[in-house]
């Protein structure tokens, strides 16, 4: 079968292939021996014959190729869409009043004119829904349906969008002007006609709210420009605001409710605006002053003097320089003794030497505890008594003479004088209750601070286990220690005087001393469950260094890998991946070189000899003219080659011989070898025969591994000889 390759389903002509025999079989049997056979084999039985370029027998005169009677049109085949039906009919041409279906014809009403209920092409109805757009027959679009709302009206004569002069109620358009434009009756969404009271708020003509109706007072105003809120900037009268300054802050002339202008006499107590009353007028002495910052009473701080206020100091106190109804400044010199501004005296005036002082705070009398320099005082105690001493508790006093003109410089006796006195049951020359003796008295008695009762107290001293005074140290006794007691490796005392530390050791189990109760001490207080490390066997010391234990220890070469080491292959021998010590020696093929000189520097038949430790060893010959020993390998040269280009003969030589396990590889002039096996077999000796001493050889080195005899003990095949493997008892075995 055939297949188009960019559709993997059989091509039309395959499909062909496959239909023909069927039309052919339709046509009769070809074993009809009266029939006649059309091309391709096909023949037609009697009463039929072949079309003129169909292999399809017919029974009509459509399809012989020859327009006759009654036939339209004639292509000698019986098949649609090729310009001529299959019954000859039609032309299959828009116009020809046949509808044509193959043709994708809906209609044919005998033209090919627009607007007639079939299109000038066939293919379609003229009718709203078909799917066609018919622009003759006013169509702006069909979405194959007769809804609106989707895009396209139920009469195809709107596609729904704002802007084309047809107002789509089903797409939620209240208007539409023929454009996008606002602020023209239309909005540009065409779903407001931009009135206000339709609901919807257009803010292109200045709206800022629309609820719906023209009435203010309902949280929009009847024009739909304002929200009806304080501090839009707009005076809603119809919400009773008497100002709107754009903000809802007091004390700017309109008040944060908008209610009040914030002058004094509209009946509004304005506080933002200092107001402590507004009683509908600008009148003082009615109970609030006229500018409504009072409410004109004494003691709000505001001298209301159309109230008879001569003073207002914010209380309703006398004697602080306003009198309790603030009709008096209570001011000495004015006639009237304040006493609770403290006069005694006040003689209607402020001078003094007249009997009244110039405060009216003294009747200018000794005695009366005021010192009135204007009648020639220098003191004034309160009496007129010549006193002898200061009362008891003042150690010093001042004092006035009986006529106070003089003052008198007294002593007196007091508690902490030393001297037992009036009420004084002791004194010991202070005024303090100790707590403790002097330092160094380890009990006394002392008084108390009042100097009324004898108490008996104790006081610090070395060696009683805190250090005070003048001490460095108290450990508690007076004596110098000459050791910490055993147990404790060190400890810190105080000598006898308490007056320096000492740093002591002393015995203890694990010093490895043997003291005190011990039986034995190795040095620790562990009990140690294995000997150290090396040692099989070995004595120690419990860890409470009262007995004796024995113990066995871990070693190299115990098969048991332990302490520092990295391997144990259960053998004491330097060979294999694990060496005596029990350290890790990984495995290694041994590597030598060789520095190749020109060839101008070497001779014919000079040698040099490699072993791999394992096969014989192989001499390498230098051949310049094609002839080498026996059993010697070639290594080919011409005069010219350079040190680097002997270097590559050399390591061709090496890697071409199959019977030595050695790799060769070049650096330079340098051939780098490497045994092709690990282990340390591989360290051997390499020779040459060269004159030239700049042609070197090094031995091969550095090999490990695979080295240990037969019935060593192993723990992998490495540890073995080549020859050998680590048997199933862990000792090297024979393969």
């Amino acid at each position: 079968m055939t297949y188009n390759r960019s559709n993997p389903r059989p091509s039309r002509l395959v499909l062909a292939a496959l239909v023909l025999p069927l039309l052919l079989l339709s046509c009769g049997d070809s074993s009809d021996p009266g029939g006649e056979t059309c091309p391709g084999g096909v023949v037609c039985p009697e009463g039929s014959r072949c079309a003129a370029k169909q292999p399809v027998c017919i029974v009509t005169n459509c399809g012989d190729g020859t327009l006759q009677a009654g036939e339209a049109c004639d292509d000698g085949n019986v098949l649609d869409g090729d310009g001529c039906s299959r019954d000859c009919a039609s032309t299959e041409a828009c116009g020809n009043g046949k509808v044509d279906a193959s043709a994708g014809e809906v209609c044919d009403d005998g033209n090919t004119v627009n607007g007639d209920g079939c299109s000038a092409n066939c293919r379609s109805s003229e009718t709203c829904g078909n799917g066609f757009v018919d622009t003759a027959s006013g169509e702006v679009c069909d979405d194959r349906n007769t809804r609106s709302g989707d895009g396209c009206s139920a009469d195809c004569l709107s596609n729904e969008t704002c802007g084309n002069g047809i107002v789509d109620l089903a797409a939620g358009e209240r208007c539409d002007d023929g454009n996008t434009v606002e602020e023209d009756g239309c909005s540009a969404n065409c779903r407001s006609s931009e009135l206000c009271g339709n609901g919807i708020v257009d803010t292109s003509v200045g709206e800022v709210c629309d609820d719906g109706n023209t009435q203010s007072a309902d949280g929009c105003s009847s024009d739909c420009l304002s929200l009806e809120t304080c501090g839009n900037g707009i005076v809603d009268t119809a919400a009773n605001e008497a100002c709107d300054d754009g903000n809802t802050t007091a004390g700017d002339g309109c008040a944060a409710d908008c209610r009040s202008n914030e002058t004094c006499g509209n009946g509004v107590v304005d506080t933002a605006a200092g107001e402590v009353c507004d009683d509908g007028n600008t009148t003082a002495g009615d109970g609030c002053s006229a500018d409504c910052q009072s409410n004109e009473t004494c003691g709000n701080g505001i001298v209301d003097r159309a109230a008879g206020e001569l003073c207002d100091d914010s209380n309703t106190t006398a004697g602080d320089g306003c009198a309790a109804d603030c009709r008096s400044n209570e001011l000495c010199g004015n006639g009237v003794v304040e006493v609770a501004a403290h006069e005694v005296c006040d003689d209607g005036n402020t001078t003094a030497g007249d009997g009244c002082s110039a405060d009216c705070r003294s009747n200018e009398t000794c005695g009366n505890n005021v010192v009135d320099g204007s009648v020639g005082e220098a003191c004034d105690d309160g009496n007129t008594v010549n006193e002898q001493s200061c009362p008891y508790g003042q150690p010093s006093c001042r004092a006035c003479d009986a006529t106070c003109r003089h003052v008198l410089e007294l002593t007196g006796l007091y508690c902490g004088d030393n001297v037992v006195s009036g009420v004084e049951v002791c004194d010991d020359g202070n005024s303090t209750t100790e707590d403790t003796c002097p330092y160094g008295q380890t009990s006394c008695r002392v008084c108390d601070a009042t100097c009324t009762q004898v108490l008996t107290r104790s006081g610090p001293h070395c060696g009683d286990g805190v250090r005070n005074g003048p001490e460095t140290c108290d450990d508690g006794n007076t004596t110098n220690e000459q050791s910490c007691s055993y147990g404790t490796s060190s400890c810190t005392t105080c000598n006898a005087t308490c007056t320096a530390v000492l740093e002591l050791t002393g015995p203890y189990c694990g010093d490895g001393v043997l003291s005190g109760p011990e039986v034995c001490d190795d040095g620790n207080n562990v009990s140690e469950t294995e000997c150290p490390y090396g040692q099989q066997r070995c004595t120690l010391c419990n860890a409470q260094c009262d007995g004796l234990i024995s113990r066995t220890g871990a070693w190299c070469g115990d098969g048991v890998r332990n302490g520092p080491e990295a391997c144990d292959d259960a053998n004491a021998n330097a060979c294999g991946a694990c060496d005596a010590t029990c350290t890790v020696s990984q495995l290694a093929a041994a590597r030598g070189s060789i520095t190749a000189v020109p060839a101008t520097d070497l001779r014919d038949a000079e040698t040099f000899t490699l072993r791999d430790g394992i096969n014989p060893p192989v001499i390498f010959e230098f051949d310049r003219n094609g002839t080498t020993q026996q059993g010697r390998v070639p290594v080919p040269y011409t005069s010219g080659l350079t040190a680097n280009e002997v270097a590559t003969a050399i390591r061709e030589a090496i890697n071409g011989t199959a019977s030595l396990d050695i790799t060769a590889t070049r650096t330079n002039a340098t051939v780098n070898l490497e045994n092709d096996h690990q282990g340390s077999m591989g360290n051997q000796t390499l020779d040459e025969n060269v004159a030239n001493p700049t042609f070197r050889v090094t031995a091969m080195s550095g090999g490990f591994g695979r080295d240990c005899p037969e019935g060593t003990r192993c723990t992998q095949d490495a540890d073995c000889d080549l020859a050998l493997v680590c048997g199933p008892g862990g000792t090297c075995s024979p393969l």
